[in-house]
């Protein structure tokens, strides 16, 4: 439901016309009408993208709703098909939003006196892109971390959430001069992550009590993430080498 305070700001970057905005606020008041709670500000933003060929439209949107907050964002070749996949995600969202967790980062804890172990290792070939694009993927996949090539340094890097600022960048050697230039905004760790053995790794991981850990493997050399799975093992994503993927 929509509180009496309700408001709707939309800023468009790019070539969006007054009419694409028009239209996300059309749709997002249709979803919102949906809303499990009262709904506080509400941020939109239609933003195109000439890096990419062929263009692409990014629809986004950002609230609250009873005090928990939303972020949905998705993509298109046009402003309708970016806005409607929006509006759909949006009205999925907040359908779910009481069965999820609060805190995104809450993990289940193992079992009394069991060992901590990996239980699944997947091996993908990591895409090269731009900090923006790897922020959209992050949030139209819905992860929480996404692990990817960054296109002007070369280097392996993640884009995780960050309860400050967002999101934050990690980089095996971080060059934070040596960036395509983005849009979003993104904390850069300056500091590089620890090198370190798959074992070492869990320790680590287990000692600090996180969701997820970046590391730079000793063996490799490349920026692997070890995480918790949703039945109490851990996980981990690691580069292939060309040509090879773990699907």
């Amino acid at each position: 439901m929509l509180s009496e305070r309700w408001q709707l700001d939309v800023q468009r970057h790019g070539e969006v016309t007054p009419d694409g905005a028009d239209y996300l606020e059309t749709r997002l008041q249709s979803a919102l009408r949906g809303a499990p709670g009262p709904v506080g500000h509400v941020r939109g933003r239609l933003s195109r993208h000439e890096h990419e060929k062929p263009a692409v439209i990014v629809a986004q949107v950002r609230l609250d709703v009873a005090g928990r907050p939303v972020r949905v964002q998705t993509r298109g070749t046009t402003v309708a098909e970016a806005v409607d996949r929006l509006a759909d995600r949006l009205r999925s969202r907040l359908e779910n939003l009481d069965r999820r967790p609060r805190d995104r980062a809450a993990h289940p804890a193992p079992l009394p006196g069991a060992e901590p172990r990996v239980s699944r290792r997947k091996s993908a070939l990591l895409s090269t892109c731009t900090i923006d694009v790897a922020v959209d993927e992050l949030e139209f996949m819905d992860y929480d971390f996404h692990l990817f090539v960054e296109d002007s340094s070369g280097t392996d890097s993640v884009v995780v959430r960050d309860a400050d600022a967002g999101y934050a960048l990690l980089q095996t050697v971080p060059e934070p001069w040596n960036l395509v230039p983005f849009e979003t905004a993104v904390h850069l760790d300056t500091e590089p992550p620890p090198v370190l053995t798959e074992e070492e790794a869990v320790t680590r991981l287990v000692i600090l009590d996180e969701p997820y850990l970046f590391f730079t493997d000793r063996a490799t050399g490349r920026g692997c993430v070890l995480y918790r799975r949703l039945d109490g093992d851990l996980g981990l994503l690691s580069p292939a080498p060309a040509g090879r993927s773990d699907g």
